[in-house]
């Protein structure tokens, strides 16, 4: 029930799994993802300054002949994680890596464990970082561009400084787009469910 979609421009080529609204032009999602690919012709700056604009739930696998990389939406909605070594596997869920590579329990899930085990109430708390219950598996974080050829891992968010706004000017300029999101949602005839985020590192 996943949508997947693709666009090529030049040598380069933009693959998007899920769901996304552009909050910038209002294009389609598939004019969105081949301007994101005509950009990506341009330089790498010119795609990421175009899919920064992308509100929804998906991940991009994006690159041209000379690099191939993976990113997920702003907040990370769509989950991807990936081994740190071994056979290169990208997927939604950490078991699926970690069964695809035979990856064991990691150390720091048994302390995790019996850290939650030891508390007298029933906290909810966060896995430290990114780690999973597998060694060597992890999630790859939000606003963070994976190269697959190396698995390192680079910034893409915020790649400039940040102008204040005072909340009367930040309010006008999310506004907007708020009410765009949603009538793009509610016309896809499925529930809506829209999370917001703030600090440096909303997209």
């Amino acid at each position: 029930e996943v949508s997947v979609a693709s666009a090529r421009s030049g040598g380069a080529s933009v693959t998007v799994i899920g769901h996304l609204v552009d909050t910038a032009s209002w294009m389609s999602p598939a004019d969105a993802i081949a301007a994101a690919a005509a950009a990506l012709v341009r330089s790498e700056d010119a795609f990421l300054d175009v899919t920064d604009a992308w509100s929804g739930r998906y991940l991009v696998l994006f690159g041209s002949a000379g690099s191939r990389s993976v990113m997920t939406d702003a907040t990370g909605v769509r989950a991807a994680f990936y081994p740190l070594e071994g056979p290169l596997v990208v997927a939604s869920h950490a078991r699926i890596v970690a069964r695809a590579v035979g990856a064991a329990q990691s150390p720091l899930d048994v302390e995790y464990n019996a850290h939650l085990r030891s508390l007298r109430s029933p906290v909810v708390m966060p896995r430290p970082g990114r780690s999973t219950p597998w060694d060597g598996v992890v999630i790859l974080p939000a606003n963070q561009v994976l190269d697959l050829d190396t698995r390192v891992l680079r910034r893409i968010f915020p790649r400039r400084p940040i102008a204040p706004l005072t909340t009367t000017e930040a309010a006008a300029w999310v506004a907007p787009r708020l009410q765009g999101q949603v009538t793009e949602l509610v016309a896809l005839g499925r529930p809506v469910i829209m999370s917001l985020t703030a600090g440096i590192d909303s997209r």
